[in-house]
C-alpha cells in the first residue's frame, strides 16, 4: 500500500524566501539551515538551499525528512542538484527505523565526488545543475538494487543500472536529505520529484 504520500512536484516558486520545507520534518539548527532561496535556481527563480557550518550538535543538521511510506511497486524521484565546493550532501530512502536496511544513498563528497550507497558514481561540476533521478522497486518486486540517472550539464543523461543498497529494503518510510559536513559547505535542490507506479 502507498500512504504518506509526497507533494508530486517542488519547484519552490511559490515559497517566499527563507521559508523552510513543506510537508516534511526540517531540522534547522543555528547556522546550519534548509531555507528557500533566490540565490540560484534550475529552473523559475527559487530553489531549496542547504547551508552547513562548524560546530553543530550533530553532523546531520541541517536535514529535510519526506514521510513518505510504500511498499509495492516501484518509485521514482527525481531532483535537481547544484553542489558547491565544500558541500557534503547526503540523501538516504529508509524503511522501519527500528530495522533500517537502507535503500538507495547517495553522497557528495567535500570536493564533488558522487557516491551511490559508498560507490564513487562521478565528479560532479562546482556551481552548475545535475539532475539526478533514482527508480527503485519496492515490496515483492524489491531486489536490493536501484537504477541512476545522472545528467550533467550540456551532456546525454548517464544511467548506472543495478547499484546496490540493502539487500533486505523493500518497504520506504522516509527519504531525507541532510548536509553531512562539519565545515561551511552549501548545496542547492531544485525540482524535487516523487512519481509511484504499481502501488497496490
Amino acid at each position: 500500500a502507498g500512504g504518506g504520500s509526497q507533494t508530486a512536484l517542488r519547484t519552490y516558486e511559490d515559497y517566499v524566501v527563507g521559508e523552510p520545507e513543506r510537508n516534511a520534518h526540517v531540522g534547522n539548527q543555528g547556522a546550519g539551515t534548509a531555507l528557500v532561496t533566490d540565490e540560484t535556481a534550475a529552473t523559475g527563480k527559487h530553489s531549496l538551499k542547504f547551508t552547513d557550518a562548524v560546530g553543530l550538535t550533530a553532523s546531520f543538521f541541517p536535514y529535510i525528512t519526506y514521510p513518505l511510506e510504500q511498499d509495492t511497486g516501484s518509485l521514482k524521484m527525481s531532483f535537481d542538484l547544484r553542489w558547491e565546493k565544500g558541500g557534503m550532501m547526503a540523501l538516504d530512502w529508509r524503511d522501519d527505523p527500528y530495522k533500517y536496511n537502507l535503500g538507495p544513498n547517495l553522497t557528495t563528497t567535500a570536493d564533488g565526488k558522487l557516491k551511490a550507497n559508498g560507490k564513487e558514481v562521478l565528479p560532479l561540476p562546482e556551481g552548475k545543475w545535475v539532475h539526478i533521478e533514482i527508480q527503485c522497486a519496492l515490496g515483492d518486486q524489491a531486489h536490493g538494487k536501484y537504477d541512476l540517472t545522472v545528467k550533467l550539464p550540456e551532456a546525454a543523461p548517464q544511467v548506472f543500472k543495478d547499484m546496490a543498497c540493502s539487500p533486505l529494503f523493500s518497504t520506504l518510510n522516509c527519504v531525507v536529505f541532510m548536509a553531512m559536513g562539519d565545515a561551511p559547505g552549501v548545496f542547492y535542490i531544485d525540482n524535487l520529484a516523487f512519481a509511484a507506479a504499481g502501488v497496490k
